[in-house]
């Protein structure tokens, strides 16, 4: 019987052990004391629901703001140039989530070229498919 009632939570030893005794006074000021705090969660969820974010319109907009950033980073464009950092506030992590999310969703994993490579000159410029085929066999069978 000992195990047993001290395996047990308070108010279930009350009800099994000590049904026929009337409330003590901490009891007493538990049972306010809940009440009060369930009254009170009940009274907040009704009064705040339908209540509009004060944040919200702010928030919106800083999010616009840094998506707008984000999209001239991903084109190259610097975002130091534009006074702020889009990613302010941030951590790494929330940077490489939004990025992702925003790669994904915009579908923008193209790959920049470097300008050394654009500033190259192209072997294959003015020939036709069959001429570059020609070169490139050449290439092979010099190899």
């Amino acid at each position: 019987r000992k195990l047993g009632e001290s395996l047990m939570f308070p108010w279930e030893r009350r009800a099994l052990l000590d049904a026929d005794k009337p409330l003590t006074w901490w009891e007493k000021a538990y049972w306010v004391g809940f009440c009060g705090a369930m009254g009170y969660l009940a009274y907040y969820m009704v009064v705040n629901r339908n209540k509009e974010d004060p944040e919200k319109e702010r928030k919106e907009r800083q999010e616009r703001e840094r998506e707008g950033a984000t999209m001239a980073r991903l084109a190259g464009a610097s975002f130091i140039d534009q006074g702020a950092d889009p990613f302010d506030g941030m951590s790494p992590e929330e940077i490489q989530k939004f990025m992702d999310e925003k790669a994904k969703d915009k579908m923008l994993m193209t790959p920049t070229l470097p300008s050394s490579f654009l500033s190259e000159p192209d072997e294959y410029d003015g020939l036709s498919p069959e001429e570059i085929n020609a070169l490139e066999v050449k290439k092979k069978a010099r190899a």
